[in-house]
This record gives C-alpha cells, sequence and structure tokens, in this order.
C-alpha cells in the first residue's frame, strides 16, 4: 500500500485569532496548519495503565500527518499539537491527547 499525503508547511509569521471559553479573542503567532483526512474517526482511552488510540484509515493518516508536522526543522521544541475532543476526537469522553516535539523526551521522565 502507497499512501501520499502533504505536509504542511511552518509558517512562524502564520496569525490565527479564535475565541476561547471565556469568550476571549486569543491571537496565536506561528504554528503548523492541520491536514486532517476526510472522515476520519479517533479516540482514545485508558486500559490497565496504559493510553490506547483507536482509529480508523483516516485517523491513522492523519495521525501520521501530525507527527509529521512536528518533525520539520522549522518547528521548535516545546511545539505541541491537542488532541481531545475539541480538536480531532468526536467522543467527549475520549481523554486528551498532546503531542509535544523535544529533542530529550527522557529528561520528562525523570
Amino acid at each position: 500500500m502507497k499512501i501520499s499525503i502533504r505536509i504542511p508547511r511552518n509558517d512562524p509569521q502564520r496569525e490565527v485569532e479564535y475565541t476561547n471559553v471565556d469568550g476571549e479573542t486569543i491571537t496565536l503567532v506561528g504554528g503548523l496548519e492541520s491536514e486532517w483526512e476526510m472522515g476520519y474517526q479517533i479516540s482514545s482511552f485508558i486500559d490497565h495503565n496504559a493510553l490506547c488510540i483507536q482509529a480508523n484509515k483516516s485517523g491513522l493518516i492523519s495521525l501520521a500527518n501530525q507527527c509529521l508536522s512536528l518533525a520539520q526543522e522549522s518547528v521548535y521544541d516545546g511545539h505541541h499539537i491537542h488532541l481531545d475532543e475539541w480538536n480531532a476526537f468526536d467522543d467527549e469522553n475520549s481523554p486528551g491527547i498532546i503531542i509535544e516535539k523535544t529533542q530529550d523526551p527522557i529528561k520528562y521522565l525523570k
């Protein structure tokens, strides 16, 4: 199987405005655009102390795209993507997941 995906370019000058749950307008500077496959479905749950992610084919491709976007050289350490009921998950009972780029992930485990 061969799948082609487009990895969005990281634009450090990009500005995006959104309104948070408190009604405040927030301006984010920089960041990645997100690419999601049509019809994606993703959910998560905790089972025996392990985070489990379930996704259909479109969801798995979308998750791969998010990870490849973070892997770009122009993306700085600490940049992260939230996967939760407001951004990716249809199931409000799925625990949120944060995927973060760092050069030394082990230091956070100590």
